[in-house]
């Protein structure tokens, strides 16, 4: 009774004190800005809050019944449409009020999630990760249009509990409701094939068919559902070009472009192309190592090196894709404190998630002074590339130490024979 009683006690001091924390960032940003329209226009062209839900996202729900193709611009699923569509019954100002209280509830989730977790590793990692998320610039961008990304997001991250827990049909389940929503959810496939979980993956692809297919075309049809799809296709196709000129494109090649101040040839975009595809490809072989040596965490560090590569192979990589990122550093910082501090590991922190976690927070952006600069100098890109490196070395790591467990005179000879005579 009395162990029931502390864990409450400390459920609620957790709360409160996550409160105090999210309500002092709430104060900053009231005290910053005087209005939504402030508000939206530092964080972005435009001055109009949930742009993105009012220009397509409501009508999209609104038409789904009545118009054989999405409004121009919309480059999700039938499928989304269909869950908007109850919301579009609400008049367009009520259907926003409704959409505002749904992504704050999206972004209580996503800190309930790996709550368990990150307090295992230390309570104040837990609290680190909520103080990341109420200063994230990717969580407020995400926010200012109304967007989706912290919906994905939330369906990853539950995914991955749920799998870490042994509720894998379950994961394969909420998984393939973010993938109904936004197609490119499907790489993290990538992590259950290198595992050969090969249930997951049929109940995977069985869910998404039926949700991303069959459903649109029992409530559509077979035509209006094709059609629904090439104009997304169509659309998608046209804003190729639009971005590599856009400054909030956080992907490679666009990094790549404002860092030496020129538009990208065919040819150099095809190379730098492939130099992202390679980058996923090496995450890809970390990943399969460190489930082959069944290292601690495994399916941690999977979603993560998966994570940290999309921007090398999303063409698009809009600053609130990285949502992801406050988490990540959560969950490094209270990996790497929870060894316990060596000088190497006062280094790690001080000069690569450190630096990250500030790159990615509106600390910085209130510094910069307003998006544009922000955007171009790629500091979203940067944040996620320290990660990247970090999350690298360490696999590289842990891929040497499980093999010196597993085999030590074999180890000890490899070694031996790398080392200068």
């Amino acid at each position: 009774m009395t162990g029931a009683g502390g864990t409450e006690t400390k459920h609620l001091r957790d709360a409160l004190i996550s409160l105090g924390i999210v309500g002092s960032a709430l104060i900053v940003y009231f005290l910053h800005w005087d209005s939504a329209a402030d508000f939206s226009k530092s964080i972005d062209h435009g001055t109009s809050l949930f742009l993105d839900f009012k220009r397509y996202y409501y009508p999209a729900g609104e038409n789904i019944f009545t118009e054989s193709v999405p409004p121009r611009g919309y480059v999700y699923t039938p499928f989304f449409a269909l869950c908007l569509a109850p919301l579009a019954r609400f008049s367009p100002q009520t259907a926003t009020y409704l959409w505002g209280i749904f992504q704050a509830a999206l972004v209580l989730v996503t800190l309930i999630i790996p709550a368990k977790h990150l307090a295992s590793l230390s309570r104040s990692s837990f609290y680190l990760y909520v103080a990341l998320v109420a200063l994230s610039f990717p969580y407020i961008h995400n926010f200012r249009w109304g967007q989706v990304s912290v919906l994905i997001f939330a369906t990853v991250l539950g995914a991955l509990y749920l799998y870490r827990s042994g509720r894998k049909y379950l994961s394969a389940v909420v998984l393939a409701l973010g993938a109904s929503v936004k197609l490119y959810t499907i790489v993290f496939i990538v992590y259950f094939a290198l595992k050969r979980e090969w249930r997951y993956l049929a109940l995977f692809g069985a869910l998404l068919v039926s949700l991303a297919l069959v459903l649109p075309i029992a409530a559509l049809g077979l035509g209006d559902t094709i059609g629904f799809y090439r104009e997304v296709g169509s659309v998608l196709r046209d804003a190729q070009s639009i971005f590599l000129r856009d400054v909030n494109s956080q992907s490679f090649p666009n990094v790549f472009s404002r860092a030496f101040r020129h538009l990208l040839s065919a040819e150099q975009l095809v190379y730098l192309r492939s130099i992202g595809i390679g980058v996923f490809a090496i995450s890809c072989w970390m990943v399969r190592g460190l489930i082959r040596r069944n290292t601690e965490d495994d399916a941690i560090w999977g979603f993560a090196l998966i994570l940290l590569s999309l921007p090398f192979v999303v063409s698009s990589s809009w600053p609130h894709y990285f949502v992801y990122l406050p988490y990540l550093q959560a969950f490094f910082v209270g990996d790497l404190l929870a060894k316990g501090m060596t000088p190497a590991r006062t280094t790690v922190l001080t000069f690569v998630l450190l630096p990250s976690i500030a790159m990615s927070s509106m600390l910085i952006f209130f510094k910069v002074g307003q998006w544009y600069g922000y955007a171009s100098d790629s500091y979203l890109f940067l944040a996620n590339l320290l990660l990247l490196l970090y999350a690298w070395g360490v696999s590289l790591a842990r891929r040497e130490g499980a093999e010196a467990s597993l085999n030590p005179a074999a180890f000890r000879q490899r070694r031996a024979r790398r080392s200068p005579p």
